[in-house]
């Protein structure tokens, strides 16, 4: 059996999706196993502190997963004065840094190795007969040009989590792109059935407007004076989270970043994920969907296929189409609001639990 090398750059510092589906990665194959090396940056050389998720999961497998944290030296330590998320050109400075002394130490390695890479840049060097070099897309960033999708070549197997990614990122190369969705974790976030009328919606995730938030919040305007005394509450953190608190706060609960995120659709009555455009498979609507919460989403391809049969409210993104969404929802039996419950709990088991994906992801590296 393989190694296999977890390589996300950001994972020490950055809580987004792609970080969280690292670890989720790694913990579900370690699960299976495999002998799992993680490496990241260690960013205290420019003054970002570690992330509390991090930190948890590192010290949760610190005796199964050996952790590698790449100082990426004083020249570069200006690369952590922005976050990932608030600036692309200080992404693919880290990345290209990163990727060139991740690259030296493992083609070193005289050892079979599988290596899983999030982003394109991220391990671009890599040379050694001894490893297989994956790349798991996740997403379809807008700003990719021909030079940047050559990349792709750097690669073995390429693995995207959406049809939709597959489509966006194949255009670049004419290699074989698998695909192989997300996953969740069917234990940790198990299923609460039946909760009676429906009085609390939820936002959780980046606090972006591209994500959604402040159509979340002008819904929780639009409803304010209903009689049914709805509560929105925000989880999650953002760079704008200040200015929406003092706007909203008096309305909206803003509980900021969490490290149960279970813990809030279990109490929840609703997640409403309304991205301006498909940003792959989001992890929050697979989450939500196990737990009960039910899902109103933006209906792209990818939340068609999770909310079909149904399992959740598709809403064109449109914010009148979303106020529809919701109202139909409130205007549902509860019987009919447990049905949509339990056919979403039976497709993540059948179709969405790490389980499943960790095999099928292993089934495409080897």
């Amino acid at each position: 059996m393989r190694e296999i090398i977890i390589n996300q750059p950001r994972m020490s510092y950055y809580v987004g999706g792609a970080e969280m589906l690292s670890m989720d990665h790694a913990r579900f194959l370690c699960m299976k196993g495999y002998k799992v090396r993680i490496f990241t940056t260690d960013p205290a050389l420019g003054g970002m502190r570690y992330s509390e998720r991090y930190l948890k999961f590192k010290d949760e497998f610190k005796k199964k997963i050996e952790f590698i944290e790449i100082n990426l030296g004083e020249k570069h330590k200006d690369i952590y004065k922005t976050l990932p998320g608030e600036d692309r050109y200080r992404w693919n400075h880290e990345s290209i840094v990163y990727s060139g002394i991740f690259s030296n130490i493992v083609n070193s390695l005289e050892i079979k190795t599988i290596i899983v890479s999030y982003y394109i840049l991220d391990a671009i060097g890599i040379n050694s007969d001894y490893i297989i070099n994956c790349l798991y897309l996740c997403g379809t960033p807008h700003d990719v040009d021909v030079f940047q999708g050559s990349f792709l070549y750097s690669y073995d197997k390429i693995i995207a989590i959406t049809d939709e990614v597959r489509d966006y990122w194949q255009q670049f190369t004419k290699m074989e792109i698998s695909v192989v969705s997300s996953g969740v974790d069917i234990e940790r976030f198990c299923f609460l059935e039946d909760r009676g009328n429906i009085t609390k919606l939820l936002y959780l995730g980046r606090v972006l407007k591209r994500k959604g938030i402040e159509d979340f919040l002008k819904l929780s305007s639009h409803l304010k004076d209903d009689a049914r005394g709805f509560q929105f509450d925000v989880v999650g953190d953002g760079p704008n989270l200040e200015i929406y608190k003092k706007k909203f706060g008096s309305s909206v609960k803003f509980i900021g970043s969490v490290e149960d995120p279970e813990k809030y659709f279990m109490e929840s009555d609703v997640v409403i994920c309304f991205s301006e455009y498909g940003e792959g498979l989001q992890g929050v609507i697979l989450e939500a969907m196990s737990t009960g919460c039910i899902v109103v989403a933006t209906r792209t391809k990818i939340n068609s296929s999770l909310l079909c049969d149904g399992c959740g409210i598709l809403v064109d993104y449109d914010f009148d189409e979303l106020i529809k969404g919701v109202k139909r929802l409130l205007l549902m039996s509860n019987d009919s609001l447990n049905l949509m419950r339990i056919n979403a709990r039976k497709k993540i088991e059948n179709k969405y639990s790490w389980d499943v994906k960790i095999n099928e992801i292993i089934e495409v590296m080897e």
